[in-house]
């Protein structure tokens, strides 16, 4: 699959921040599976590429050097993490990290995690990107995946399918009505 063989480094990519996100994901994934190795080698990277801007990068390391019992390394980079706070960007950089976490726990699936990415899409979404329709269209398939409780979800009694459903279809059909207008206006 050519969309998993993309160069963290060329930054040129399309695809660049869904690379970053997805090994931010797979960092998470390698240390859930104790192989802190390859969890280091995909976190360094990320943090090597994003000039160590990545909030989520930023926490996954901290979380790293927690279970090496490295408390040296893990406080140096929760430093950076209060030294990122005083600056002027910080404020996108949390939104777009929630963002990013939303994205995560989309692809974990299971009502605990769908519940928590719909709560995480639709706080950060209106603060920073509610013109984002890439963002937007995530947004409304994690509603669509908790209308199909039987596959996606362990409670089915904590699941309204009927409000996911109107919800997922009321942005899948503003995102279609948004692309068609922008397809006649370019005409």
């Amino acid at each position: 699959n050519e969309y998993l063989k993309i160069n963290l480094e060329d930054s040129d990519s399309e695809y660049y921040e869904d690379t970053i996100w997805k090994n931010n994901l797979l960092t998470l994934v390698h240390a859930e599976l104790k192989n802190l190795p390859a969890a280091l080698r995909l976190n360094n990277q990320v943090l090597k590429r994003s000039g160590n801007q990545n909030l989520v990068a930023l926490g996954n390391a901290a979380f790293l050097f927690h279970l090496k019992k490295d408390v040296e390394k893990a406080d140096c980079i929760i430093l950076k993490l209060n030294k990122l706070k005083a600056t002027s960007e910080f404020e996108n950089m949390k939104v777009k990290a929630i963002l990013e976490q939303a994205y995560e726990y989309r692809k974990f699936g299971g009502a605990k995690y769908l519940l928590c990415s719909m709560a995480l899409f639709d706080f950060a979404l209106p603060n920073m990107h509610p013109t984002d329709e890439r963002l937007q269209f995530m947004r409304a398939m994690v509603y669509r995946r908790c209308t199909h409780f039987q596959i996606y979800c362990e409670d089915p009694e904590n699941i309204h399918r009927s409000r996911f459903a109107l919800v997922a279809a009321q942005e899948l059909v503003r995102l279609g009505n948004d692309a068609e207008e922008s397809a006649i206006k370019s005409a």
